[in-house]
Formats: structure tokens, C-alpha cells, sequence
């Protein structure tokens, strides 16, 4: 089940990934280092918002969807979670359009309101349709959203609008991706909305929110500390480094959390826990085994990746950060997707809290002092540290509130070995043209990686595959 789920949201990924690619190769060809920190301190401070004021309902409905079994019991939550959202937002419009009167900056504050409000609707639509397991939808979704958001946002560049365009064609793409969903809100009534469904959701969500909340912080400092230190240009080379990583490194990752969570939940709900703790282990070792490889291939063609899709002003530094903010990430994703799921498992999500703020202080705390020793590369070494404080306190706190199993250290110990072994051969690969050099590189670099697993049979790989293959042969 977990396989066919994740191939099926894998599946779901592969137009939004296309255009999100074809978005930053065009973004970083059309706008400047500086045009492009500005729009990148914008989206950081509309996901700001969106964390702070609408995380706890997307992550509620997500965590309690399944439970409510019945669709009269579903219509109090979808009823509560609807009535919050609109009265919140109100209070986020108003804000907005006060801010921006009042405050003299480069920053569009009305714009900000927009892409909190649309994109906090996006992202509970979203997540409605990936805890009803209805994977189509979620991919429908996401499509139109990358489409609409990379073609208009390069025909707001060409037409002159500059930032502004390109953030309120996002905003639209986010409203038209949610008219797929909106079959679930049909029943909303306010005699449905109940008061015990909201405590519970905050209960669950609020907690989370300060979790999310200090995660922005880990990942937003750095920007804010260079724009003041060295000025937007170096916010813009930094983050089209870490956004483009993280794209990468996160986007893939999250089909394995995506189809992977729900099973868990299922599988504690329904099953019990030995059934429970199987799954968390059919899922640490699948993310370990696509996470890895895709982190070491990464780093070993970053030359001709950033040459691909990288303007030129950003290239440069590109192939500098990526290295150091792909190990970064990848401590992200094994907290996010894996040892994080402890506190959700537990229903504990308050102590998780302890976590980020630790992460976040070591952020606040490394961020000044590395950039001023070593400008844009600081803010790099300054959220690994954040990541790694934050991933320790994770799995100490996660293993005081619930029984996760023990890690498989043999399995781990394959996909290192794996991944060197795959690295060099890809290193001794030499072409003169560039789309064939890397084209052969992931080719190979892929087949080294499968036939070393096969080898050392990783989760049964080679007695999966005779099984099928006799089964094939017997039915013949």
C-alpha cells in the first residue's frame, strides 16, 4: 500500500515539478539578484503569516479527518474549519491594508495579505484532499497552481509589473487550483460549526503553530540578517541556492510523507500499534533509500544542474551553497518526515514546541556571527547548525513521549555505502556537451544505485523481484 501510494503521488508531482523548474530557470534569467530578494522577503513574510494564523487548521483537519468517520461528522469539522478561516482572514485583510499605509517599504503589504490569504486557502484544500487519500485531486490541484503561477508570472515580467505581478499571479493561481476541492464545502452550515470540534483542533494546532512559527525563523533568519548586513542582492543569491534545493530535495521527499503519514495514522487507528510501528518502519527505510541518493547526486552534478536551470548572475553561487544547504535539508527531512511523527503519534505536539525553539535560538544566535565572518556562505553554515540542533532535540524529546522503533542501522549503512559507491562512478563520467553529460550521469548514477541495492538486497528488493518475475512466468 505504501508503495502504490507513493508511486501515485509521485506521479502527481511530475507537471508541478516540471513548472516549478521552468519558474526558476525563468525567474533567475528575467529578474536581478536584488528583484529577486525582494520577492523572496515577501513570500517569506506571507508564509509567515499563513504559519502563525492558519497552520493549526490545515494541520487539525489533516490530523482528524480520518477519524471522523461519518459524513455527518465530517460536515462540524469541515463547517468549523471554513467559519475559522474566513473569520481570520478578515482580520489578516484588515492588518494588511493598515500596514501598508502605515509603513514606508519596498514590501507591498496588501500583496503579502493577498498571498497569506490565498495561499493558506490553497494549502487546506490541499491537505483535505491528501487526508481523504484522494491522491487525483491533490495532483489536479497542484498542477493548475504551478501552471497558472509560472506563466503568469512571466507575463507580468514581460509586461513590466515586476514583483508584484509575478506574487499576484500567484495569488490567483492559488484561487483557481482550489475550485477542484470545492465539493467538500458544499455542506457548510454555521448551525454545523461546534465549539468542541474547535478546542480540539487548537488543542492539536496551536501548539504546532509556535513549532512553525520558530521553523520560520530557522529558515527565514538568515534572510533577514543578510539583507541587513550585505543588502537584498545577497538575499536573492542565497535564496534562489536554498530555494532551489530545498525545492528538490523537499518536493520528492514530501511524496513519501504524503502517501506515507496517512497509512501510519490508519494503521495505528485500525490496527493497533505492532501494525503501527511496521509502517513507521516501511517508511523511515523508503525515505532513507530515496532521500540519500537523491542529496549525493545533487551535490556531484550541482555544475551542470545550476548551469541548466540557473541564470547567470546566480550560478556561480549556486554551485558554492548548494553542497552544504542540501546536508542541511536533508536533516530537515528526516525530522519532518520520520522523527516528527513521534509528537503526532503521541498527540504531544506541545514538547515538540521545545525543539524549534532550540533550532531557532541557535539560528538567531550563529546567523550574525558566521555571516559577518563569511558573508552569504555564514547563513548557509548558520541553518545547517539551526537543523542539526533542532533534529537532536527532536529525536531526544520524540523518544520521551512515544515508542518509536529502533532505528535500522544495517539498512543505513547500505544506502551510505551505496551512495559512495555511486558517486564515484559518476565523478570518473567526462562528455563535452552539457545536456549529454548530465543526462548520462543520472542515468548511470541511477543504475549503479538500483543494482547496488539489488545486490545487497535493500527491504527483500531482489526476492520481490523474483517473486514477481515467477509469478509472471507461472501465468504464462
Amino acid at each position: 500500500m505504501l508503495f502504490k501510494h507513493s508511486f501515485i503521488y509521485a506521479i502527481t508531482q511530475i507537471l508541478p515539478a516540471a513548472m516549478t523548474l521552468i519558474g526558476i530557470s525563468v525567474f533567475t534569467r528575467l529578474l536581478s539578484p536584488e528583484d529577486y530578494g525582494l520577492y523572496s522577503l515577501t513570500l517569506l513574510l506571507a508564509a509567515a503569516g499563513t504559519t502563525i494564523f492558519y497552520q493549526w487548521l490545515s494541520l487539525s483537519l489533516g490530523r482528524y479527518y480520518q477519524e471522523y468517520v461519518h459524513s455527518d461528522q465530517k460536515v462540524f469539522l469541515l463547517s468549523t474549519t471554513l467559519l475559522s478561516f474566513v473569520l481570520i482572514s478578515v482580520v489578516i485583510a484588515i492588518v494588511s491594508g493598515i500596514l501598508n499605509l502605515v509603513l514606508e517599504s519596498e514590501i507591498n503589504f496588501v500583496v503579502v495579505g493577498a498571498v497569506i490569504l490565498s495561499g493558506a486557502w490553497f494549502e487546506i484544500n490541499k491537505r483535505l484532499s491528501n487526508a481523504d487519500l484522494k491522491p487525483s485531486s491533490y495532483a489536479i490541484s497542484l498542477g493548475i497552481k504551478s501552471t497558472l503561477a509560472v506563466f503568469g508570472g512571466y507575463v507580468a515580467i514581460l509586461a513590466g509589473f515586476g514583483v508584484s505581478g509575478i506574487l499576484i499571479a500567484l495569488c490567483t493561481s492559488f484561487c483557481v487550483a482550489t475550485l477542484v476541492q470545492y465539493r467538500y464545502w458544499m455542506g457548510f452550515s454555521v448551525s454545523k460549526v461546534s465549539k468542541p470540534v474547535f478546542y480540539k483542533m487548537a488543542d492539536y494546532g496551536l501548539p504546532l503553530t509556535l513549532t512553525f512559527l520558530m521553523l520560520f525563523v530557522i529558515n527565514g533568519s538568515g534572510k533577514f540578517f543578510l539583507d541587513q548586513s550585505i543588502g537584498k542582492s545577497a538575499v536573492g543569491l542565497f535564496s534562489v541556492a536554498f530555494d532551489f534545493t530545498q525545492y528538490i530535495i523537499l518536493t520528492i521527499c514530501a511524496v513519501l510523507h504524503l502517501a506515507g503519514f496517512p497509512l501510519i495514522l490508519k494503521a495505528y487507528t485500525e490496527r493497533g500499534e505492532a501494525e503501527g510501528k511496521k509502517q513507521l518502519l516501511k517508511s523511515f527505510n523508503l525515505l532513507l533509500c530515496i532521500s540519500m541518493p537523491i542529496v549525493f547526486g545533487l551535490i556531484v552534478t550541482v555544475d551542470e544542474v545550476t548551469a541548466i536551470f540557473l541564470g547567470n548572475e546566480f550560478r556561480e553561487s549556486a554551485v558554492i551553497y548548494i553542497p552544504i544547504l542540501s546536508i542541511a535539508l536533508l536533516t530537515m527531512v528526516f525530522k519532518s518526515y520520520y522523527f516528527d511523527y513521534a509528537f503526532q503519534l503521541a498527540k504531544n505536539t506541545k514538547l515538540q514546541v521545545v525543539g524549534v525553539i532550540a533550532g531557532a535560538i541557535a539560528s538567531f544566535v550563529s546567523n550574525p556571527i558566521l555571516i559577518s565572518y563569511f558573508g552569504i556562505m555564514g547563513a548557509c553554515y548558520a541553518i545547517l547548525i539551526s537543523f542539526l540542533v533542532y533534529l537532536f532535540v527532536c529525536i531526544y524529546l520524540g523518544n520521551k513521549v512515544f515508542d518509536m522503533p529502533r532505528l535500522p542501522w544495517l539498512n543505513i549503512s547500505k544506502i551510505i555505502f551505496a551512495c559512495v559507491l555511486m558517486v564515484i562512478v559518476v565523478k570518473i563520467i567526462k562528455f563535452e556537451n552539457l545536456y549529454i553529460l548530465i543526462s548520462v550521469k543520472i542515468l548511470i548514477g541511477t543504475l549503479a544505485y538500483t543494482v547496488l541495492l539489488w545486490i545487497m538486497n535493500y527491504l527483500g528488493l531482489r526476492n520481490i523481484v523474483k517473486l514477481k518475475l515467477s509469478k509472471n512466468i507461472t501465468f504464462k
